[in-house]
């Protein structure tokens, strides 16, 4: 309940503090900023953790995206998000003045115990967050200052230590001043990055014994000036009934940014706790984060509202080692032909039955840090045959290439390129070759109108006429049309039916060289054993370039070309991912695209996002005597599975 009262304290003060101060004057000149904890491990998106004082060593409220400025190696940078937060750590150290004229047992053991151990009681302390550590100033043989507490982060270490603490006073006037001083030289343990987080020094006594009172006033505000330097604040809680000797400590706290309180021996709790509240109210820090727009490699420094690193403060850094996409090309397949046949139309104009091929290229990034593509382009022996709108998150480019202007008859090759930017200015490329095949039909012999009739001579010459056509039409006919048909061995060869596949291998139609069992994936098909009896079996749900077809033309995390599995010359297997979308995994682990992993009897594979439609399969090796017909569930055709179960392309095909 204390802790739970202490946060909502806490967000108050730094509520008020937001409402209380203008946003523009949050960010003017003067204010001294803290960066740490910068996380690029999600990059190109940036976070860090931003603490800001103003000159009064306060901690600064109210900064958001239009009052300051973030700069990565002095380049502003885009979508920033400032999120105030309420809850960053606290560091503190007790200093207990034990001179001989101390008057803790006239103020009360009990009170004394108090003073300190509310700052637990009072909620203003989070286990494991905040540290404190308490030091005294004694002179019982001489002037020194001893540790009373080491530093602990739990809270009832303190509270332990003052219930059993006797708090006596030594045998000589103590320099409480001094014992200050060495509290700030222990603080740089507490926080190496001084003002990094919220530290201050409590003073606890009745007042400076040494040195004078005319002097002590000089001294305190030397020792206030070197507190304030590393950015801690002294609070000064006084135990003199009487307010003696007040101004050292009033000058040590106020220049320091801190807070004086006298302690009156029966209404002492509102003053300490009102020393508590303050010390919570600095726990204001902010969590800021960015998108990247850099694309060097190297070390990155990270400043606010200004390019160049400040005096003061400190500013973040990060090193980041980037690399461009890596892009591979699925579809077509490298070195495959296509086929552009032409058609003569009625218009005796050629028509050709392909005038679009799909092309796509699958994007990977070799540094571990996914970017936007923002600008994808395609080229055909070098001239530019379309661009891409991209999506944020699109690892897939898919391109329509236009090939009507490809009409030369026979092969033409083709250099295939595709170009990628990244957000950050990467540029990647990637090349492959391809064939189109354009076949024009033969042109037919042309047909004219007849011989003109001349009408002369009547009759009878149209009659001669007539009967000379119809010889013409004769020997035509006898000649040209009922000519023998050329001998079979001088016929054409018809042309080769297209493969089901288009990546073949050797085949072994008597023989099972392993078996996968379908483990997760269509509907109904779960248990299923299809052999391999081709050294190389391509897996995916492009129908027309796989062995193995799952969910054919539907939607599915499975790649067209997900993967292959190919038996090498020593009879082992190997598992390669075709650089798939959503990945390959052999038992669990996720394999590296076009890197072939060795296969054991038994792994188990699975292809793509099980939660979005993939596929788990089980890979067997037979037994030695096994090397005979297989007797499995599933027979020796290209197999394409769907939710609705088998389907096999058409007879033509």
């Amino acid at each position: 309940m204390m802790l739970r009262q202490f946060r909502i304290a806490v967000t108050l003060l730094f509520l008020l503090g937001l409402l209380g101060l203008p946003a523009g004057v949050m960010a003017q000149a003067g204010n001294t900023f803290f960066i740490t904890d910068v996380d690029s491990s999600t990059f190109p998106d940036v976070s860090f953790s931003l603490r800001a004082v103003d000159l009064n060593n306060t901690v600064v409220g109210g900064l958001n995206a239009s009052n300051i400025t973030v700069y990565e190696n002095g380049e502003e940078v885009s979508d920033l998000q400032v999120t105030p937060q309420a809850d960053g750590p606290v560091a503190i150290i007790f200093v207990i003045d034990q001179g001989r004229l101390a008057n803790f047992l006239s103020f009360s053991l009990n009170n004394t115990r108090l003073a300190i151990t509310t700052l637990v009681s009072g909620g203003y302390f989070v286990d494991g967050r905040d540290t404190v550590q308490v030091l005294g100033r004694q002179n019982v043989n001489s002037d020194q200052t001893v540790e009373l507490l080491p530093p602990t982060s739990t809270a009832t270490e303190l509270t332990t230590w003052a219930a059993n603490f006797n708090f006596e006073r030594g045998s000589g006037a103590t320099k409480g001043l001094l014992g200050i001083e060495d509290a700030i030289q222990r603080m740089s343990q507490l926080v190496p990055v001084a003002g990094s987080r919220t530290a201050a020094i409590i003073y606890l006594g009745r007042y400076i014994e040494d040195p004078s009172p005319q002097v002590a006033v000089t001294a305190a505000q030397n020792t206030a000036s070197a507190a304030r330097r590393d950015f801690i604040s002294i609070y000064a809680l006084q135990t003199d009934p009487n307010r003696g000797r007040a101004d050292a400590l009033q000058v040590l706290a106020t220049s320091s940014g801190g807070q004086y309180a006298a302690l009156d021996r029966t209404s002492f709790s509102s003053a300490v706790s009102s020393v508590y509240n303050t010390i919570a109210a600095q726990r204001a820090y902010y969590t800021v984060s960015y998108r990247s727009n850099l694309g060097a490699s190297g070390e990155r420094e990270i400043t606010i509202n200004s390019t160049e690193r400040p005096s003061a403060g400190v500013t973040g850094t990060y090193t980041i080692n980037l690399q461009p996409a890596s892009l591979t090309i699925s579809e077509p397949v490298a070195g495959s032909t296509i086929r552009r046949e032409a058609q003569l139309g009625e218009d005796n104009t050629l028509s050709a039955d392909t005038g679009t091929v799909k092309v796509v290229a699958n994007v990977a990034w070799p540094d571990g840090f996914p970017r936007s593509i923002v600008s994808a382009e395609l080229f055909a022996n070098d001239n530019l045959e379309g661009t891409l709108d991209v999506g944020p998150d699109d690892t897939q480019l898919e391109f329509e290439w236009d090939l009507s202007d490809i009409v030369d008859e026979g092969l033409n090759p083709v250099k295939l390129e595709v170009k990628a930017t990244d957000e950050i200015g990467l540029a990647a490329s990637v090349e492959t070759g391809v064939s189109v095949q354009v076949i024009i039909p033969a042109t037919p012999t042309a047909t004219g109108p007849g011989a003109a009739t001349v009408a002369v001579g009547g009759v009878l010459l149209f009659c001669v006429l007539g009967a000379v056509a119809l010889a013409i039409v004769g020997g035509v006919y006898f000649f040209v049309i009922r000519r023998p048909a050329p001998a079979a061995s001088e016929a054409p060869a018809a042309a080769p039916e297209p493969r089901s596949t288009i990546m073949g291998a050797d085949a072994f139609p008597g023989l099972t060289l392993a078996t996968l069992t379908l483990q997760e994936g269509p509907q109904g098909l779960v248990g299923e054993t299809f052999r391999l009896y081709m050294a190389t079996t391509v897996i995916g749900r492009n129908p027309t370039a796989t062995d193995i077809t799952f969910y054919p033309d539907e939607e599915s995390s499975v790649s067209r070309m997900h993967c292959t599995i190919q038996m090498a010359e020593d009879n082992t297997f190997r598992l390669t991912d075709n650089a798939s979308s959503a990945g390959t995994r052999l038992n669990g682990r996720r394999i590296q695209p076009s890197d072939p992993v060795v296969l054991a009897d038994g792994d188990e594979i699975v292809l793509g996002d099980l939660a979005r439609r993939g596929v788990k399969l089980k890979f067997s090796l037979p037994s030695k005597d096994s090397a005979t017909p297989y007797s499995g569930s599933a027979d020796d055709r290209t197999h394409i599975i769907g939710d609705q179960g088998y389907w096999e392309p058409p007879s033509d095909h």
